[in-house]
Parts: C-alpha cells; sequence; structure tokens
C-alpha cells in the first residue's frame, strides 16, 4: 500500500509538472502571435489558418495536407475566391501606372515588382487550391462509384470461354492503371519535398513580416507610409508561401484520392481476370478481326506517307528557291547588306529543316508501317502458341514471340537514338533562337525551324510509343504462354518438352562452327564452293577417327605378336613396328575420315600467313626428330637392345620411338635422347657388331715381389664365371711407376647375357686382394724419399 501510494504521488507531479510547462508554453505563445498583428495598425490580411502557417516545415506541410479534409469544402472555396478578389484588387491596383496612387513615397519600382509577383503568386496558388478541391470531390465520388460497382459485379456474363479480346482490354486497361498509379505516387514524393522547401521559405518569410513591424515601430513620422507598406508586402509574401504552400498539399490529396481511384480500378481489373482464368480462347474469328484492324491502321499510315511524299516535293522546292535566293544575295552587286543575309540565311535553314522533317516523317512511317505488319505475325504466332496441337509448331511459336521480344529492344534503342538526336538539334535551334539583335524575320524563321523540330520529335514519339505497345504486349503474351504451358496435362508437357530438347539438340548439332571455300569440277570446269562445318559433321569426324583408331590399335597390337611369335622377332623391334604401323594408319585414317565427314583438307588454310610460319617453327624440331627416327629405323645402326654411350650417358637401348628414344643406364635411370642426337652426335654403340665387352682392371705391386707369385695371383680372371674364356684374359706390364709397376689385367665379358662390368671388376680386385694376402705380396703405395741440407752450407753458399 506505501508503495501504491509513493508512486501515485510520483505520477501526480510528474503530471503537474507537465501541465505547468505547457502552461508556460502557451503563454509564450499567447504573446508572441499578436505582435504580428500589431505595430504598424495594419489590418490581419486574409489567408490560411495559423497552423498551416506557423511552426518548423514538416508541422506545415502535415497541416496544409490535412487542411481540406477538416474544414467543410464549402467555406473553404468561398474563402478562397473571397481572396481572389482581394488579391487581384490589390495587384490591379499596383499595376495602375509606373507610380501607383496606393504606393507611398519611398517605395521602389523593384519592391513594387516584388511585390507584385507575391500577389500574383498568392492568386495562382489559391485558384490552384480551387481546381484541387473540385478534384478531390470528383475522385470522391468516382472511388464511391467504382467501390458500387465492384460490390454489384458478379462476374463476366455470358458462358465460357471468353474472348481473348476482351481480356486483352482488361490487361490494357490493368497495366496502363500500373503506369499511373507509379507516376502519380512519383509525382506526391516530389510535392512532399516541395513541401518542406516551401515550410521553409514560409518560416523566412515570416521571420521576415516580424522584423520589418519591428523597424515600422521604430521609424520617424516621414518614413512610417514607406514602412507600413514594407510590412505588408512582406504579409503578401508571407500569406502567397502559405498559399503555395497549401495549394502543393491540396495536390497532392488530390493526387492521393486518384491513386485511390485508380488502385480501386486496378483491384476490380485483377478480379475480372481472375475470374475468366482458364476460361479464355483464341479463335480464328478473332485473329480475323486483329487482321482488319491493323489493316485499317496500316491504311491510315499509308494515306499518311502519301501526304508526306507530297510535302516533301513542295519543301523540296521551297529548299531550292531558298537556296537560290541566298545565292542571288551572295552574289549581288552592290553587296548586300549582313541583315539580308541573315534573313535569308534564317529561311534557307528553316527550308532545310522543314525538308529533313518531311523526309525523316516517310521513315518513321515506314517504320510503323513495318511495325504493324509485323504485329499482324506477332498474333499469328501468338495464335499457334496457343492452339496448335502440334508440339513442334506450339514451341516454334513460342521461340518466335521471344525472339520478337528480343527484336524490339533494338527497335527501342534505335527510337531512343532518333529521339536524343532531335533533342540535340533543338538544343542547338534554342541556342540560335538566343542570339540578341535579331531582327523580326530571322526570329520568325527560327521559330519555324523549332515547330519542324517539335514536328519531327513527336513523330518519333509515336514511333517510340508504338515500340513500347508492341513491347509490353509481347511481355503479356510470354508471360501468358508460360502459365498456358503450366497448365497443360503432364502428357502434353512432356512432349512439348521433349519437341524442346530435340529441337535445342537438332540447333546445337547443327550450329556451323565455320565455312570453307572448297573448289569441285563439274563438267570441265572447276567451281569455288562454299562448304560448312558444323558440330554435327565435327563430333562424327572425331567418332569415326575415334572408332577407326582404336581397330587400327587392334591390328597392330595383333601384328606384334605375330611378329614376335612367328617371325621370331626381338619383342622391343616388334614394339617399334607396331607403333611406327598405327601412326602411318592415323594419318592414313584422318584424312579418309575427313573426307567421308565431307570436311574439306583446306579447312586448316585458316593456319596460313603468321600463324603458318609460327606453327613451322614450332614444328620444326619435331619433324627433325620424326625425319632422324625414320633413317634409324633403316639404317638400323642403333637398335633396340643395345648398348651405348652418348654425352656420359652408358645404357641400354629399350625403345626407338617417333620422336625419341629410350636409353635406361645401368643405375636403372631411363635417359629420353632425341633422335636427331642419336643420328649427329658422336654415340659409341658398345653391342653394333658384338655383344663381348672388354673391361680393365690395374694393379700396382710393389718393386722386388716375386713375379710368379704376383703373375699367378693375377689369373684369377679366369676362375671368375663371367668371364668369357675366348679370348682369354691377359695381364700385362703397362708401366714403371714412381713407386709400383703398374700391371693391368685385361678381361672379356657378355653383356647381352646381362652381365654387369662393374660386378665383375669388384669380384676380380677382392680376388686379387686375396691372392696377393696368400702369396705374401704387399700392393705399393706412393712413397718419397726427403734429403736435407747442412745449414752450414747453405749458408757458406
Amino acid at each position: 500500500m506505501i508503495r501504491n501510494a509513493s508512486s501515485a504521488c510520483t505520477v501526480t507531479a510528474r503530471l503537474a509538472g507537465m501541465a505547468v510547462a505547457f502552461a508556460v508554453a502557451v503563454g509564450l505563445l499567447g504573446a508572441s502571435l499578436p505582435a504580428r498583428s500589431q505595430g504598424s495598425g495594419m489590418p490581419t490580411l486574409p489567408g490560411l489558418s495559423k497552423l498551416a502557417n506557423s511552426g518548423p516545415p514538416g508541422i506545415a506541410a502535415s497541416a496544409a495536407g490535412t487542411a481540406t479534409s477538416s474544414l467543410n469544402p464549402d467555406k473553404e472555396r468561398e474563402r478562397l475566391n473571397s481572396e481572389l478578389v482581394e488579391v487581384r484588387g490589390w495587384n490591379d491596383q499596383l499595376s495602375d501606372g509606373d507610380t501607383p496612387a496606393a504606393v507611398p513615397v519611398g517605395i521602389s519600382k523593384d519592391e513594387i515588382a516584388q511585390a507584385v509577383r507575391k500577389l500574383t503568386q498568392w492568386a495562382i496558388a489559391n485558384e490552384g487550391s480551387l481546381r484541387a478541391l473540385a478534384g478531390i470531390q470528383t475522385a470522391r465520388a468516382e472511388l464511391a462509384a467504382i467501390h458500387a460497382l465492384e460490390s454489384a459485379w458478379s462476374g463476366p456474363g455470358g458462358k465460357p470461354p471468353y474472348s481473348i479480346l476482351m481480356v486483352d482490354d482488361w490487361a490494357r486497361d490493368a497495366e496502363s492503371r500500373r503506369i499511373k498509379i507509379a507516376s502519380m505516387e512519383a509525382t506526391n514524393r516530389m510535392g512532399e519535398r516541395e513541401l518542406v522547401r516551401l515550410g521553409e521559405a514560409s518560416k523566412q518569410a515570416g521571420s521576415a513580416v516580424r522584423r520589418l513591424e519591428e523597424a515600422a515601430r521604430t521609424a520617424k513620422v516621414p518614413d512610417q507610409a514607406a514602412a507600413a507598406w514594407r510590412v505588408k508586402a512582406a504579409q503578401w509574401t508571407e500569406k502567397a508561401e502559405g498559399a503555395t504552400l497549401a495549394a502543393i498539399a491540396n495536390d497532392r490529396q488530390w493526387t492521393t484520392d486518384k491513386i485511390a481511384v485508380e488502385q480501386a480500378q486496378l483491384g476490380l481489373l485483377t478480379r475480372k481476370l481472375g475470374a475468366v482464368a482458364g476460361q479464355v480462347s483464341f479463335t480464328t474469328e478473332d485473329l480475323e478481326q486483329i487482321r482488319r484492324i491493323e489493316q485499317t491502321r496500316r491504311a491510315h499510315l499509308e494515306k499518311e506517307s502519301v501526304q508526306a511524299t507530297a510535302a516533301v516535293q513542295q519543301r523540296t522546292r521551297e529548299f531550292e528557291a531558298t537556296t537560290l535566293a541566298l545565292q542571288k544575295l551572295r552574289e549581288a552587286q552592290p553587296a548586300a547588306t549582313q541583315e539580308a543575309l541573315d534573313v535569308a540565311e534564317a529561311r534557307q535553314r528553316a527550308a532545310r529543316t522543314a525538308l529533313d522533317t518531311s523526309r525523316r516523317d516517310i521513315e518513321m512511317l515506314a517504320n510503323l508501317e513495318s511495325l504493324t505488319t509485323a504485329s499482324v505475325g506477332l498474333w499469328k504466332l501468338r495464335f499457334d502458341a496457343l492452339n496448335a496441337t502440334d508440339a513442334d509448331r506450339r514451341r516454334e511459336a513460342t521461340a518466335a514471340l521471344r525472339k520478337g521480344l528480343e527484336d524490339t529492344r533494338v527497335w527501342k534503342t534505335y527510337a531512343s537514338g532518333q529521339i536524343a538526336v532531335v533533342q540535340s538539334e533543338l538544343g542547338e535551334q534554342a541556342i540560335r533562337r538566343e542570339r540578341l539583335g535579331q531582327s523580326p524575320e530571322v526570329v520568325r524563321y527560327e521559330a519555324a525551324a523549332t515547330d519542324s523540330l517539335n514536328q519531327r520529335a513527336l513523330r518519333m514519339q509515336q514511333l517510340e510509343d508504338e515500340i513500347d505497345r508492341v513491347d509490353r504486349a509481347l511481355r503479356r503474351w510470354v508471360d501468358e504462354i508460360g502459365g498456358t504451358v503450366r497448365e497443360l496435362p503432364w502428357s502434353e508437357r512432356a512432349a512439348l518438352a521433349w519437341s524442346q530438347i530435340r529441337s535445342a539438340a537438332r540447333s546445337v548439332w547443327q550450329f556451323e562452327l565455320f565455312s570453307v571455300e572448297d573448289t569441285v569440277e563439274l563438267q570441265g570446269q572447276k567451281v569455288s564452293v562454299s562448304r560448312g562445318v558444323t558440330v554435327g559433321k565435327s563430333v562424327g569426324a572425331a567418332l569415326l577417327f575415334i572408332f577407326g583408331y582404336l581397330i587400327a590399335g587392334r591390328l597392330a597390337r595383333r601384328l606384334e605378336r605375330a611378329l614376335t611369335g612367328h617371325f621370331g622377332v626381338d619383342p622391343a623391334q616388334a614394339r617399334t613396328v607396331r607403333r611406327w604401323s598405327l601412326t602411318l594408319v592415323g594419318f592414313i585414317l584422318l584424312v579418309l575420315t575427313l573426307n567421308l565427314a565431307q570436311i574439306p583438307l583446306t579447312v586448316f588454310a585458316f593456319m596460313g600467313g603468321a600463324l603458318a610460319i609460327g606453327v613451322g617453327f614450332g614444328t620444326q624440331t619435331i619433324i627433325k626428330n620424326f625425319i632422324s627416327g625414320l633413317i634409324l629405323l633403316m639404317e638400323r645402326q642403333i637398335r633396340v637392345g643395345d648398348i651405348v654411350d652418348i654425352d656420359g650417358t652408358t645404357g641400354t637401348v629399350t625403345e626407338v620411338n617417333l620422336r625419341s628414344s629410350t636409353i635406361k643406364s645401368f643405375d636403372g635411370v631411363a635417359a629420353i635422347v632425341p633422335n636427331s642426337t642419336l643420328l649427329e652426335g658422336k654415340v659409341t654403340n658398345w653391342t653394333m657388331s658384338d655383344p663381348k665387352v672388354r673391361r680393365i682392371v690395374r694393379v700396382g705391386v710393389a718393386y722386388g715381389s716375386p713375379r710368379t707369385r704376383w703373375r699367378d695371383a693375377c689369373w684369377s680372371a679366369q676362375r671368375h664365371g663371367l668371364v668369357v674364356k675366348s679370348p682369354e684374359p691377359q695381364v700385362m706390364l703397362e708401366d714403371f711407376g714412381d713407386s709400383n709397376l703398374v700391371f693391368a689385367l685385361y678381361f672379356w665379358i657378355d653383356v647381352q647375357a646381362g652381365t654387369s662390368g662393374q660386378v665383375v671388376m669388384s669380384d676380380l680386385r677382392f680376388m686379387i686382394e686375396k691372392s696377393f694376402a696368400e702369396g705374401g705380396i704387399s700392393m705399393a703405395f706412393p712413397q718419397r724419399d726427403v734429403h736435407s741440407t747442412p745449414r752450414a752450407r747453405c749458408r757458406s753458399n
């Protein structure tokens, strides 16, 4: 209870504080408001309510926006008309001669002119408010009528299906109303910004009134009349800004009501379209009616084209006459005045502009006729897309409609460009008309040229509008056809999808990659024909080549097995023969495949010129090695299985291919050697004529060792199983070294039997070392005897 009582006291205290603050604010506001109407003794002029003319811009805007809804429209119109009468009276008084009697002494002409402008602004704003009030009343009556019509509407009437022309009218009407709604909403947004600006201007005008009232109260007796008039003029400015603010607010309200009317109409149209959805038919009678309508439009355009052609002829004669007159005037003796030349040039320019406008008029009419003809074709495509029983025909019609939609983009770009050109010419013409010191005749001719350009702009705008109409219709039709496809049974949708897939595959298969010129002989004469290389031909040729190459590969492997099994050819040699034969067959197969696929060999002619030179340089090494491989294959100086030494690499030849050969060293490392290196470089073939290879093991024996013992020890090579017995091993005294006798053991091994020379040499060294140890023979090592000279003797020398 204590807590509730304390909280109640707190709330009561806060309310009391807010009441006191509000009373203080009202007192200050009441003290400031009368000051605006006192001081000069001028009566307060009738105008807007104080709520619309005071406060910050946002409050003024919102107040003006709600003025028409809170006041009685009849009383508001009465007040506005009364203000109009009073404002026009003041305006007439200020416009009475150069020095109006109602203006006191000391007021300048600029101040009078400024007052006249503000009074005119006030009158125009009141007239706008009167129009807006009348429009608001009309719009609200229309809105009520539409709501009543919507409540009473129960259906389209008649039995379905309903004519597609009626549905199209509803759809076009709905689309038009959406565009209107978007435009009016944009207008309201711009009006809202303008209200903010005018609210600030009204606030500044009120500040100016207060400053002038202070100045009038302190003015001296001779200046009081002028000061009072300035206060009155400032009040006119304030009232003009407030009236303008109210006019824009009323206009925004009118626009809001019109948006509500359009939205109600759009809602009714949407309801109608929803009611007939799926119950629309496009009959041949409807199509025939469309043809008659388009023919009528085309006949009207043809009539205008005839008139434009006659206008071109007439204006051509006028242009020739003006050109001849200008030429004579320039050649006249004595020389014509500059004013006369300016008039003649302006006349010729006006005639040329009129002639160009007539010519462009014919062009634009021809474009409109083309659009009319295309429109009939598009209607026929729409008919096929909706009614054709053949799925392919419906698909083709739908694709053609989408293609037409893409074409309209090109037309729109063309029309926009033409309008931009005319606008540029109008800008140049405006600059020409603004030149000072022109005679009335020059001004008249420049105005005629401007009229011709405006006429041209109107015709181009007509073309752009027609293009927009076709574009909107196509977009609606494409969406409509998409919805119709979704409503089809699954079997028809599947057939249509299969038709689309088949058509897309056919288009891809028949797509022409490029075309080549080929020469054929007909009746003894060479005729140049163009052949296209399509995706189908390329894929067919590739599949044919791959299939043939696979068969050729199997045959080549059988040939390899036959060479090794029946003819005793070495497997490595047979493998080389298989690869070379497969390469030859592949080249022949490529030529036959291109011929069967009707792809001429000249298709590769595009690699001529710089590309051919680059390819030639790039393939030079490849061709060089290829030819070297052919020479090696024919000469057979290096064969698979040979042991060769090339550039310090020693190993066995394992493969001889088209471009290179493979040499496997004794360390198990495979080296790829280009065939040209084997043919041009220095190559040591150890097994070219004989597979036996001689190896050497050198031994140093100390001086004084028994010869028979160390010779018998060296003959241990005969006991090694891998050393060839014929020719026999030999022991030779090669040299008398500094500290030993150098003996060499020469022996032979068969490398084709898989014998490793390094292993055999190591075994022989172990055997010799063992024999020397058993025979008491020591191996020599380098020795030096150093003899020193006595120091005294060296000193005496």
